[in-house]
């Protein structure tokens, strides 16, 4: 009777095995497509697609220049340009007499304006020299007149009486003029003595001369101009 029950156990058991290897050994669930597409998306990377937003202004490309209109040459302005500005002023001499330009060039071929001032120890040594250069440029129809830049006013009796000193002991007898208001605009310097010079229109000749020199110095220049 024992030996029964104990041969029902061992078939109890071995039934019980057979039916765990076959859960275990069970095939797994079928994914579906819609699963199977999903888990392909997920895996793959997509190629990244072009913005279809328009281009910021810093990443787009640069526009190209129009290009610039050509100006027509205006007849005559070529030869405008060449030509110097012309000088008109009024201002009065030491002695308070009033000096017009137009008259002062239009009597000479080419008037010497030199530029000078009273502190100027160079523009006081060469004024003895500019006296004599005065009577030989007469024979020539040219001139030399002065500008006395730190004597502003012809009733400031101590600068003209000072510049009056100096004119007498240099011999000089050529016209000196008081600084009108332009003259920086019409005759620009940055030292003196500088000696413009200027033709019967008023016009500047040449490039101005800097420093003081001797009378056959400027007259050598004078008559480069003249030819």
């Amino acid at each position: 009777m024992i030996k029964k029950w104990i041969c029902l156990a061992c078939i109890l058991c071995l039934a019980m095995s057979a039916a765990a290897c076959s859960s275990s050994k069970q095939e797994p669930p079928a994914v579906s497509e819609a699963e199977t597409s999903v888990s392909a998306e997920a895996s793959e990377v997509p190629e990244p697609e072009e913005s279809a937003l328009p281009e910021s202004e810093e990443n787009a490309p640069p526009e190209s220049a129009a290009p610039e209109s050509e100006e027509a040459a205006v007849p005559g302005e070529e030869k405008a340009a060449e030509e110097s500005v012309k000088i008109s002023f009024e201002t009065v001499d030491l002695e308070g007499k009033p000096v017009r330009s137009e008259e002062i060039f239009s009597e000479n071929k080419i008037t010497m304006v030199n530029l000078w001032g009273t502190y100027c120890g160079p523009c006081i040594r060469e004024m003895p020299d500019l006296e004599v250069l005065r009577g030989r440029l007469e024979e020539k129809d040219c001139a030399v007149i002065g500008v006395i830049l730190d004597v502003w006013d012809v009733n400031d009796s101590e600068m003209t009486g000072y510049a009056d000193e100096i004119i007498s002991q240099a011999g000089v007898t050529y016209r000196n003029l008081i600084p009108w208001d332009s003259i920086m605009e019409d005759l620009p310097c940055e030292f003196i003595p500088t000696t413009f010079f200027i033709d019967s229109e008023g016009h500047i000749l040449g490039e101005a001369a800097v420093g003081a020199r001797g009378a056959d110095e400027y007259e050598a220049l004078v008559d480069a101009l003249l030819e």
